[in-house]
């Protein structure tokens, strides 16, 4: 299943992408590798909660590198010729949750997610980094806040993105989008390349993203697709309810993570 679209990457972007992904395939290569060769001689003298750190450390290099792949062949086809399925969301979302998880704790963050989100038909790659994005974004800037949530959902045909964080200033709201643009930032990582990345792909795709936020208040990111899916919504939301009994099971009580 396909779906037509612009070039994944203008011409101008080429140069751009190619001096950050060959910065980026070394050191993930390294930490798959030791984590993998930490597994094979030590696992027999891990508990299963240490066990779960190195799986999900050599998931989450794994991840990457089939998205540093992925940008290095967007530089040479069109988004058409990328592969387009039915992707479950709250597969998808559930995963990237875990694997802040850890930050997560530490940080005290509740997570709420709501019942009913449509599957999308796209490249499960490229939506990947659309969620995932900002919802590590969220987890960094609700640090320094009470009580810190986060709120992910559905409706009016958009998907939202929602945090108690210290906001954004409306006449930064488009700049927020530009590369190495960062806002609020202080003692945040990061260079201020996810959200470029998220509007180029959205863009791409004839999608959208967009914010509606108040300093002191917090953020909504919106986001929407051009294909969703609504007929596995069963299906989705069965995945969910059991993938979220397992993932609570995991999470310590520093954080919560909840269906609304």
């Amino acid at each position: 299943m396909s779906t037509p679209s612009k070039n994944c990457i203008d011409q101008s972007d080429i140069e751009f992408f190619y001096s950050i992904v060959h910065d980026l395939k070394t050191p993930v290569i390294s930490i798959k590798g030791y984590a993998n060769r930490l597994l094979k001689t030590s696992a027999q003298d891990l508990d299963e909660t240490r066990l779960d750190y190195i799986n999900q450390i050599i998931s989450s290099a794994s991840r990457i590198e089939v998205l540093i792949g992925d940008l290095l062949k967007d530089t040479k086809s069109s988004y058409a010729g990328c592969e387009c399925n039915e992707v479950c969301t709250c597969k998808l979302i559930l995963g990237i949750i875990q694997e802040v998880q850890c930050l997560a704790n530490a940080r005290r963050i509740s997570f709420e997610i709501e019942s009913e989100l449509p599957n999308i038909i796209c490249n499960e790659n490229r939506i990947y980094q659309v969620f995932s994005n900002i919802i590590v974004n969220a987890v960094k800037f609700v640090c320094n806040v009470e009580d810190p949530r986060i709120r992910i959902g559905f409706e009016n045909g958009e998907f939202f993105i929602e945090d108690n964080g210290p906001g954004i200033e409306k006449n930064d709201h488009d700049r927020i989008f530009q590369r190495f643009t960062r806002i609020n930032a202080g003692g945040v990582d990061g260079i201020g390349i996810g959200l470029a990345i998220t509007r180029k792909i959205l863009d791409d795709i004839e999608g959208c993203v967009s914010l509606d936020s108040t300093p002191g208040v917090g953020t909504r990111f919106r986001i929407r697709f051009p294909n969703l899916s609504k007929g596995n919504q069963d299906r989705s939301t069965g995945y969910r309810e059991k993938a979220l009994k397992k993932l609570i099971l995991k999470t310590t009580s520093e954080a919560e993570i909840k269906a609304i």
